[in-house]
């Protein structure tokens, strides 16, 4: 008899008898197939087997069968061996090909990244020595003259703000003069030799030419004698030329053409220094400087050790910030003024 649960008492006298009985060391093997009459939870299966005695001694004997669970329509167990021996290997198959994908996609992404790596240090290779070429043979030369005039300008605007108490000496004067002068010559020899500017970001490189064309345009454009007189001061001295010899020039120890010239540009100089468009020239000059500098130190940051940082004070990042404005407005760079303060805000961390 099979029972799946506790066997109780009397059970056996109910199951048919599988032999009348054995004699000594007979073995008998019974076997028989089982149905489920309906579907149930996986329970342990237990054959109960009874016999008596020659002396009519009862006895009985659990045998466990194993665990029973009942197969739906789709569990029967041809579709069981079918599944056992073809889904792992189909799992297997499915594994090894998805490992391959993700293996070719990595390669690929990895040998994206190389390329780019490549392609970087091959420009930078190229674009470094260019880069020193233009800085020490250009960029240099016009920041410094430029800044020094500035510093000067600077010391003027300071004076003006407090009503002349202490106004630059005539000899200041000159100095900064000359220093306008040598820049205005400097950025001649720049763009005839060069073309312009070009730095490591597009938004330095307009921010730097929008300075400049609003520095001259605020000092030499509002006059066309002035615009003549500046041309013909440049055709006058070098692109090296020394405040010594600029002075000698300038006093007429010389070509009296040469003194009249400068005499000229020097008259209007001092028109342009008492004049309203002095101020918002000098933080245009400020602006164009601070970020040449910033610029042509950029490219060097592995040699420094650290990156470069765009220093200026409110004043400066003001006239910086309403440039990109100008820019935006005069030409197609949509968006071009909240690129500028990404810029200053990236150049200052």
């Amino acid at each position: 008899m099979l029972a799946p649960g506790p066997v109780q008492a009397g059970v056996l006298a109910n199951c048919p008898v599988i032999t009348s009985a054995l004699k000594p060391s007979q073995t008998i093997t019974a076997w028989g197939d089982l149905r489920a009459i309906e579907k149930h939870e996986k329970q342990n299966l237990n054959a109960i087997v009874g016999w008596t005695s020659s002396s009519k001694l009862g006895s009985q004997l659990v045998v466990s069968l194993g665990e029973n669970l009942t197969l739906g329509s789709w569990g029967f167990p041809a579709f069981r061996e079918i599944f056992k021996d073809f889904a792992l290997p189909i799992v297997l198959v499915l594994l090894g090909i998805a490992y391959q994908v993700f293996e070719k996609k990595k390669a690929d992404l990895r040998q994206e990244q190389d390329r780019k790596i490549t392609q970087i240090a091959q420009t930078w290779n190229s674009m470094l020595p260019e880069s020193y070429r233009l800085t020490t043979k250009y960029y240099l030369p016009v920041q410094a003259s430029a800044r020094a005039a500035l510093q000067l300008l600077m010391i003027q605007q300071l004076e003006n703000d407090k009503q002349n108490l202490t106004p630059l000496s005539d000899k200041d004067k000159r100095r900064t003069f000359f220093f306008m002068v040598l820049f205005e010559r400097r950025m001649r020899h720049l763009l005839d030799k060069a073309g312009g500017f070009y730095f490591k970001n597009r938004v330095g490189e307009m921010l730097v030419i929008k300075c400049y064309e609003s520095y001259r345009r605020l000092y030499y454009y509002g006059n066309d004698n002035t615009w003549r007189n500046l041309s013909r001061m440049l055709d006058c001295i070098d692109v090296n030329e020394k405040i010594a010899s600029f002075s000698s020039k300038f006093d007429g120890n010389g070509d009296e053409n040469i003194k009249d010239t400068l005499q000229a540009g020097w008259n209007d100089f001092l028109a342009w220094l008492g004049s309203e468009n002095c101020k918002p020239a000098i933080s245009y000059l400020s602006g164009f400087t601070t970020v040449l500098e910033y610029e042509m130190n950029r490219p060097y940051e592995y040699w420094y050790g650290q990156p470069e940082k765009l220093i200026l004070d409110s004043a400066t990042e003001s006239t910086l910030k309403s440039a990109g404005q100008e820019i935006e407005k005069e030409s197609p760079y949509p968006g071009f003024s909240e690129q500028v303060n990404q810029y200053l805000k990236l150049g200052k961390a």
